[in-house]
């Protein structure tokens, strides 16, 4: 409005965005604009809709599920009559069923029509640059200058704004940005090879370009199903539009070459980059449990090309208050060959070395025998690492504190920004009142909004952003030093390793924030981008059973248990990665799970090696026999007999 761009009023959304406009501008006091610039009224109209319909549904969706989860549980205790309702009723729009499902608890909510004084991004394309710029004599004379090029019988100062704009009509954009602003995209094709990154495939297209582009979308030979090569165009096209917050600018651009994680649901899967070294495919379907990746030897020999004895194993257990629990199994200098009694008793009793014994199952094979089919090693070296979540969070508190610290700062003709929020009309209590605490945000807001877009305080935020994936980045190093590899180097050819990923999934009831699944993104990324193979292994015991003797274990406390067999304390996550280790080399050795990590049902029998099993995930419940000893803190044994009915008539449905 201050620029004087407008919609077009052809369609009724310009006609409905002209009449806001028009009733806003008569409380504002806005330059005279006798020239106006018409956009599509769509760009305005879907922005503001798309937002505000992201917020409403975020809002009261997830609120009224967590209602609707309190209304449950308060009638499991008493606390509600049983005719209570409970449900969403579809028939209704979201916020009906919140406001119903707020007064039915009791404990009702305040709405509280407020954002952030922090302000977002903004939008700003080459006209618009044009428009905020003119009033600036310099800029203007710029602007002219340029111009002169389609104008050349007109005077100078005589060039108006509306012929700039239509100068820019017609050449490639992204010429002013490159002018003002940034050299990327404004490269010649030979010095853009000498460059890196989106330096070196962002570029310039001029119109005749773009619309020969398009029409050889409309050639016969044109056909990227059956003929991905057809279209051989790669990199980014600039837009000629920017966003900024006032600190960061964000180039904007158009990636010519579809992306992979498209293709991945269009094209065969031999067009494409395996899934277990990539994750193009999307963060969807990234992780395969081990069972679906190693069935037989044909595929240890075809996914690493050497004996599962010399492959190195890395077992990740993701959390909340630790965010890794990891355990790396190296394969042993011993040759792998016969081993009698006596040597290995003794690499059962060697502790010296922090070596552990791959266990084994005693029906299969008598103790102080190895299968002759494997050949494989006993004695495997066993290294551990684990990271606090208080560890990796410590540049967002560093930034909590400086931010503290500014806040109560104060000056001689203002009180602190935490004077002015502590003297806050209340949200909550029996003296709440929105109206008042609105008006007392209406009346600061200059002053906090102030504090909360100064550049200062934006940069220190980008620094704590950095400092944390700088942890991460240390944290991913880590582990791969493990397994002899690092984030700065392809995995080596001679280097044969495995890396699995606990599946286990867990919320939080009293809204702990976590770090483990932005990690794993992050880590699987990394990983495979290395040429590391990560699989995902099903977490179903090993938090319970010990990794060396296969007995349960007790809980001394919440992340320390003990083995009374061993007589050994162990950490809970590290545990848990040394069994997801066990699971791992037991499907390059066997092709199968480890017993002691399986369930049994009520015969006794291990129903997940029935091939015509059918599993219900990492959670399937069980019937635990008796005569197996359980730790502390073991649920019951659930009768599943009428599970093999129930999973039928499932299917059948």
């Amino acid at each position: 409005m201050h620029s004087g761009t407008r919609p077009a009023t052809t369609s009724k959304y310009g006609k409905a965005v002209c009449l806001f406009m028009d009733k806003a501008g008569d409380n504002l006091t806005l330059p005279d604009n006798s020239m106006r610039i018409l956009y599509p009224a769509s760009s305005f109209v879907r922005t503001s809709a798309v937002q505000l319909c992201a917020q409403y549904s975020r809002h009261f969706k997830q609120g009224t599920i967590e209602l609707c989860k309190q209304i449950r549980f308060k009638k499991e205790r008493g606390l509600l009559p049983a005719d209570t309702v409970d449900r969403i009723d579809c028939k209704l729009t979201a916020a009906e069923n919140f406001m119903i499902m707020n007064k039915i608890t009791g404990s009702r909510r305040c709405l509280t029509p407020m954002s952030t004084f922090d302000s977002g991004f903004i939008t700003l394309s080459e006209p618009d640059l044009v428009a905020l710029l003119w009033n600036d004599l310099p800029f203007r004379q710029q602007l002219q200058q340029y111009a002169k090029v389609d104008y050349p019988s007109t005077y100078l100062p005589a060039i108006s704004q509306l012929d700039v704009v239509n100068w820019l009509g017609g050449i490639s954009p992204g010429v002013l940005i490159n002018k003002w602003l940034t050299d990327i995209g404004g490269y010649s094709a030979i010095k853009r090879k000498k460059l890196r990154n989106f330096s070196r495939s962002t570029l310039r297209m001029s119109v005749d370009g773009m619309r020969e582009h398009l029409l050889s979308f409309q050639h016969e030979d044109f056909n990227p199903v059956k003929n991905p090569g057809s279209y051989t165009a790669k990199g980014y096209l600039l837009r000629g539009s920017i966003r900024t917050d006032g600190f960061l600018l964000q180039l904007l651009a158009f990636k010519l070459n579809e992306l992979h994680c498209v293709k991945y649901r269009r094209l065969q899967e031999d067009r494409l980059p395996a899934r277990l070294t990539s994750t193009l495919g999307g963060t969807d379907h990234y992780l395969t449990e081990v069972r679906n990746v190693i069935k037989s030897e044909e595929d240890v020999q075809r996914l690493w090309g050497c004996h599962p004895s010399q492959i190195k194993v890395l077992g990740i257990d993701l959390g909340q208050a630790f965010v890794v629990g990891a355990s790396a199994l190296l394969p042993s200098s011993r040759p792998a060959n016969v081993f009698g009694k006596k040597e290995l008793a003794e690499a059962l009793d060697d502790k010296k070395d922090h070596c552990t014994v791959v266990p084994h199952d005693g029906k299969d094979q008598p103790a102080g025998t190895l299968d002759k089919k494997t050949q494989t090693s006993v004695s495997t070296k066993f290294f551990n690492l684990s990271v606090k979540q208080k560890a990796v969070y410590q540049p967002t508190l560093k930034h909590r504190r400086w931010l503290e610290h500014r806040k109560n700062q104060t000056s001689q003709d203002r009180k602190s920004i935490a004077a002015i929020e502590t003297n806050l009309p209340p949200l909550h209590g029996p003296n709440a009142s929105i109206a008042k605490y609105t008006e007392a945000v209406k009346a600061a807001g200059p002053v906090l909004r102030e504090f909360y877009d100064s550049v200062v305080l934006k940069k220190h935020k980008w620094n704590a952003q950095k400092a944390r994936q700088e942890e991460y980045r240390m944290v991913a190093n880590r582990l791969l030093e493990l397994v002899g590899g690092s984030l700065g180097a392809k995995q080596e050819d001679g280097n044969k390793v495995i890396i699995g990923i606990g599946l286990g999934q867990f919320s939080s009831s009293m809204r702990l924030t976590t770090l483990h699944s932005s990690f794993e993104t992050y880590f699987v990324q990394q990983a495979r981008s290395l040429g590391y193979i990560v699989v995902g292994v099903n977490e179903y015991y090993t938090s319970q059973r010990c990794p060396v003797c296969t007995e349960f274990v007790g809980q001394v406390d919440l992340r320390r248990l003990y083995c009374s067999k061993c007589k050994a304390f162990m950490h809970r996550d590290v545990m848990a990665g040394h069994n997801m280790c066990n699971v791992i080399q037991e499907h390059l050795l066997n092709q199968r799970r480890p017993r002691y990590l399986q369930p049994r049902d009520a015969n006794n029998n291990y129903p997940w090696e029935d091939p015509n099993y059918r599993r219900r995930g990492p959670t399937s419940k069980i019937q635990i026999p008796s005569d197996v000893k359980q730790g502390v803190k073991r649920k019951a044994p659930v009768d599943d007999s009428g599970m093999e009915e129930l999973t039928k008539k499932r299917v059948e449905e």
